[in-house]
This record gives structure tokens, C-alpha cells and sequence, in this order.
């Protein structure tokens, strides 16, 4: 597929699947040796999530508590200062938990939206900022290959994150354009195809609006749309090779990460392009 037909695509449906190959068909300032030492100290990374990662865990009214602690008949645990933050280190995380389980025994309606690791890219002196400064030439140079208006861009952003699902881990359906300015989005998927094992952890476009304001409103349900793999959801194997882009121009399609199970390890890299 051309670039012009990748970016018509795009703004047709609003999604692109696509494989690493695609990175050497062209030169986009990364060769295929440098790509490949990024991708393995990536892969490699995993083999020390406490060394190298934190933790992302949200919960609904985590900024609002007011909305839990004022139900009638609450006497359930009060938030500390911990509670507040978006980010923990390996060692809080079971406090999280536990905190949230607390809380559920006295206001059933509270629940976990998100939870997964990411890299912290200070954690190994210079060697995940090269990592990123490879993955980050490639995907600027790619993305303006699609996107003819970042090509006359002086200079343009990249924000861009390495993540990890382990078992349990997950994201409730949401959307991520919301930033004036962005074109896309880019998710590429290094974990070995031999691990997965019928591990979850798909990435599930969604394109229907009804169905988005359903599932937000009742999450519960997604598992039930995802079992039944409705004809409106598009998923996408998070294995080695495979990557996405989601258009932000034209669109802002909500989608979700299936939960992580069977001991697969979900490894990503998400970069959102512009402005």
C-alpha cells in the first residue's frame, strides 16, 4: 500500500494496520540494524519491571473521593495523598489495590478504568534515551511521509511511551485526540508471537458511537462485546511486527486494551504525533 493510500485510509475509517517491514521499504533514517537493537533493549527491559518501570493505576473518582466518601452509609477507607497520584513505584502497587478493594466492600460502584506499567526513561543512563531517539526518528520521518502537513512543519512533536500488561492489566475504552493539533497516533507491538498464548491484551477500535456511549457507561459490558466480536469492534494482535496508526485528524475513535491473561507479557510503544 502507498503512503497516499495508508493516509486515505486514514481519514476514510480512521485506522491503519500495518507490519514492521513497512519501516524498510523506505528510507525513513533508521536502518534496519539500529532498529532491531532499539526493539531488543525494549524487549530486554522487561526482563526488570521494578529496575526500570512505574506503574500507571486509575480509578474512578480518584480526583473526586468526595463522590465515594459522601455516599450514605460510607464508612469505607479515606484516600491519603497516595491515592491522588496517577503513577506508582513497583513496591505501591498491592497498597493500590487494596485500597481500591477496600473501598468497593462499602461503594460497589468503584472500579479500576486503567492499570499498566511504563518505562521510566531515566532509569538506565543513556541507553533507553538512544533507544528513543531511534524509535523517535522513525516514526517523525514516517509519519510525515503520511501526513503531508508535518512534512512542512519546521519541527514537530512526538510524545511517546513504552508500556508493559502483565496478567490482569488492562484500559477501559477511551479516546485519546483530544489534543487540538495531533495527527495521529502510532502503536507498534514487540512481545515474541511464540508467548502469547490466547493472552488478551488486543488493542479494540471501536467506530460506532452508540456503542462507545454504552460501554463507557457500562464497562462490564466490554468483555460480553469482545467475546462476541461484534462487527463494529476492530482489533489488532499485539505481537511482534504489528503496528497501528489512529487518525486524529478526521477522528478520535474510541478504543480499549483487552485484559492481559495467560502469563503474556504485552510489550508497546505508543508515540502520539503533533503538534
Amino acid at each position: 500500500m502507498t503512503n497516499q493510500e495508508i493516509y486515505n485510509q486514514l481519514i476514510d475509517k480512521g485506522y491503519y494496520f500495518g507490519n514492521f517491514e513497512e519501516f524498510f521499504q523506505q528510507d525513513y533514517g533508521v536502518t534496519r540494524e539500529e532498529f532491531e537493537w532499539a526493539a531488543k533493549t525494549f524487549i530486554e527491559s522487561a526482563n526488570n519491571v521494578p529496575k526500570y518501570y512505574r506503574y500507571r493505576h486509575n480509578f474512578t473518582n480518584q480526583n473526586t473521593p468526595e463522590n465515594y466518601l459522601n455516599a450514605p452509609g460510607y464508612n469505607g477507607p479515606k484516600p491519603t495523598e497516595e491515592e491522588y497520584s496517577h503513577e506508582l513505584p513497583f513496591d505501591r502497587i498491592e497498597n493500590r489495590k487494596k485500597f481500591i478493594n477496600d473501598v468497593k466492600e462499602h461503594f460497589p460502584a468503584m472500579r479500576t478504568t486503567q492499570q499498566w506499567f511504563f518505562i521510566d526513561i531515566s532509569s538506565n543512563g543513556n541507553t533507553f534515551y538512544e533507544m528513543g531517539n531511534i524509535f523517535e526518528k522513525l516514526i517523525k520521518n514516517y509519519t510525515k511521509s503520511i501526513y503531508k502537513h508535518l512534512a512542512e512543519k519546521e519541527k514537530f512533536m512526538t510524545a511517546s511511551q513504552y508500556s508493559i500488561y502483565q496478567n490482569g492489566d488492562f484500559s477501559e475504552i477511551h479516546h485519546d485526540g483530544v489534543n487540538p493539533g495531533r495527527a495521529c497516533v502510532i502503536i507498534m507491538y514487540f512481545s515474541d508471537p511464540d508467548t502469547y498464548n490466547d493472552g488478551g491484551g488486543h488493542l479494540v477500535v471501536e467506530n460506532d458511537p452508540e456503542t462507545i456511549k454504552l460501554l463507557q457507561k457500562y464497562p462490564e459490558l466490554q468483555d460480553k462485546y469482545i467475546k462476541e466480536k461484534s462487527d463494529k469492534l476492530f482489533y489488532i494482535k499485539p505481537v511482534y511486527g504489528n503496528f497501528v496508526l489512529l487518525d486524529f485528524m478526521e477522528h478520535n475513535l474510541g478504543h480499549s486494551i483487552e485484559l492481559v491473561r495467560n502469563n503474556f507479557t504485552r510489550l508497546a510503544l505508543q508515540s502520539f504525533v503533533g503538534p
